[in-house]
């Protein structure tokens, strides 16, 4: 008799064993995954002009759950739907990381200079002035996004920067589109200049 209730009361002890692990590994689940978001936002603090450079302030604002990697990033000039003059925001880009519900300022100095042959009655070129930013989607693929800031004009004369006009400032990240999951390729001349290579001055792991 004493045997069987021994029994019993084992099995049950295995069953609230049991439920207990799964509800245990139900709100890992949760608490890791389930109900939490990816959130960052990433504006333009302030723009400086000194002669054909800007100096940015930027903040990234991770309000969101998970950790968020910004792997590069840079200023373009449209000049059509296909085609823009491109700088980047540091020849030796650090990839910034930003914790959950924490923030990142930084400070770039970009050149961007005027740069091709223009034609114009007022004595300045006026082009579109973007930002964009390589983001490390959730899925591990890079996305780059793109915003819009607003215009720059450079003089004709001696070819600096006259006036910025800004429109807005504030890129809301896009977590759900796709990226890009591969290097690309990559084809290197005979007369190819080594010395010119935009890492080819950076010291790694210094």
């Amino acid at each position: 008799m004493a045997g069987k209730i021994l029994k019993t009361v084992w099995k049950a002890t295995q069953n609230i064993v049991g439920w207990a692990g799964l509800a245990i590994a139900c709100y890992t689940l949760y608490s890791q995954t389930i109900g939490k978001n990816h959130e960052m936002t990433i504006v333009v603090t302030s723009i400086d002009v000194h002669r054909d450079q800007l100096i940015l302030g930027v903040l990234f604002n991770n309000s969101g759950d998970f950790i968020e990697t910004v792997i590069d990033g840079g200023i373009s000039l449209p000049t059509s739907e296909y085609s823009s003059y491109g700088y980047h925001l540091q020849e030796c880009f650090t990839p910034i990381s930003i914790k959950e519900k924490d923030a990142v300022h930084k400070y770039f100095r970009v050149h961007v200079p005027l740069g091709g042959d223009h034609k114009s009655e007022t004595q300045t070129v006026t082009r579109p002035l973007h930002i964009k930013y390589d983001i490390v989607m959730p899925d591990g693929a890079v996305s780059t996004q793109n915003k819009e800031l607003g215009t720059i004009s450079h003089r004709l004369s001696d070819g600096l920067i006259e006036r910025i006009e800004g429109t807005s400032s504030l890129l809301t990240v896009d977590f759900e589109v796709g990226g890009t999951r591969d290097i690309g390729n990559h084809y290197i001349p005979e007369t190819y200049d080594y010395d010119l290579a935009r890492y080819s001055g950076c010291k790694f792991g210094v």
